[in-house]
């Protein structure tokens, strides 16, 4: 059988394309393979895309879009292929370009892949409240680039989607309270004398006359009952702020106890969206109720750190 001949020889840049019959006609083949498949690859990206909630239109089009563009470029090659070029010098320069563009979207594709990600696992929704390297506020978007909050104050910030898989990620929203904590310091003064518990103080402190004391307990009661007292003084006031949820109740620490003083970090539940008007409202109700009881008090919000040394010569 003698070799077919070909019927044209045209000189190209990618070399001498063979235009014989049976050439031409597999390369019609699969130029119109190509654009079936293409059709239809990018008609499958449409309706996966659209099928996962969350997924913006413009990030869907895109996807379809280089998907078609991409099976083109393979059909290309493959047609130049059968026409008998030499395919690879433009195989080269096709890997170049593609090699610059990974390199120039890294970027982009890592931040549509950790959106994807973030919106499949329901991470964080619409109206959260996060908190991401350093900023909080409500989410009001969630795109394929980033995902859009507006802080308490009123600034709109976009955190990159990437920051937020990778970083640490605080969502207030989930059990749908949160507990703050503040520190009370109260002043006991004459209600509380480290001698009280000890046997041998017992006989002197009976010959004293007892007094009332401010919260109505007299001045012979042991330490234990008396900062009890100071306890149930705090709590019954912080259960009745506006804003404090009853169930889990408001409770108090004893983190510290010196000669003049007790140390209390209250402890209580509330919406996450409005902390520090319940802060505020909490350190002055405590305030007022223990000064209305004849004693001397601090509040600090937040806590203070614990200090470095002990309580006196202690």
């Amino acid at each position: 059988m003698s070799p077919a001949i070909p019927l044209v020889t045209l000189p190209t840049p990618v070399g001498e394309l063979d235009l014989s019959g049976w050439n031409v006609l597999w390369a019609l083949v699969a130029t119109v393979a190509a654009i079936l498949v293409a059709r239809y690859v990018s008609q499958t990206v449409l309706r996966l895309g659209h099928r996962v909630s969350g997924v913006p239109d413009d990030t869907v089009l895109g996807a379809a879009r280089i998907a078609r563009y991409v099976i083109y470029l393979a059909g290309l090659g493959v047609v130049l292929g059968i026409l008998g070029a030499e395919v690879r010098p433009l195989l080269v320069a096709l890997l170049v370009v593609l090699g610059a563009i990974v390199l120039l979207g890294r970027g982009i594709a890592d931040n549509l892949g950790a959106g994807l990600l973030i919106q499949t696992r329901r991470t964080v929704k619409l109206g959260d409240l996060i908190e991401c390297s350093g900023h909080a506020g409500h989410v009001i978007d969630l795109n394929s680039r980033s995902v859009v909050i507006e802080t308490l104050d009123g600034v709109t910030i976009h955190l990159p989607n990437k920051l937020l898989l990778d970083g640490s990620l605080l969502n207030y929203t989930t059990r749908g309270a949160i507990r703050s904590e503040l520190e009370v310091r109260v002043a006991l003064g004459a209600l509380f004398h480290p001698g009280d518990d000890r046997g041998d103080a017992s006989a002197e402190r009976a010959a004293e006359p007892v007094t009332a004391a401010g919260d109505g307990r007299a001045t012979s009661d042991t330490a234990r009952q008396r900062i009890v007292a100071v306890i149930d003084l705090v709590l019954s006031t912080a259960s009745d702020v506006r804003g404090v949820q009853p169930n889990p109740a408001p409770d108090a620490l004893v983190v510290g106890v010196d000669p003049d003083r007790v140390r209390l970090h209250v402890r209580f539940w509330h919406d996450a969206d409005v902390q520090a008007l319940v802060c505020s409202r909490m350190a002055l109700a405590i305030t007022e109720g223990v000064d209305a009881h004849g004693l001397a008090c601090a509040v600090s919000w937040p806590p203070p750190p614990p200090p470095l040394a002990g309580p006196g010569a202690l």
